[in-house]
């Protein structure tokens, strides 16, 4: 993971609303978008397009894959699979 993906990660991990505001996502491109905007807005560069490209680059992760015991305790709230808050399998920071 790139230098400005951590920077993002860490962004969004000290900030509730911002975590609030992607579990409310249900899309990869409306989190990717979302994300984008939140980097640019804090003078991290990366784009919408990046995001999500890391948010799908792992084939093993399929959305009918059965979860492991983690990725299912991680949703299990409803939260969205595609926010980092939820660990989910689809979540560009926990690749």
């Amino acid at each position: 993971m790139s230098a400005e993906f951590e920077k993002l990660k860490a962004l969004v991990q000290s900030d509730e609303s911002y975590l609030a505001t992607l579990s409310r996502l249900t899309e990869v491109g409306d989190v990717a978008a979302a994300l984008a905007v939140l980097a640019r807005e804090n003078g991290i560069g990366i784009s919408a397009e990046q995001i999500k490209q890391q948010m799908t680059a792992n084939d093993n992760a399929r959305p009918d894959d059965e979860l492991d015991d983690a990725a299912l305790e991680a949703v299990s709230g409803g939260g969205s699979p595609w926010c980092m808050a939820t660990k989910g399998c689809y979540c560009i920071f926990t690749k």
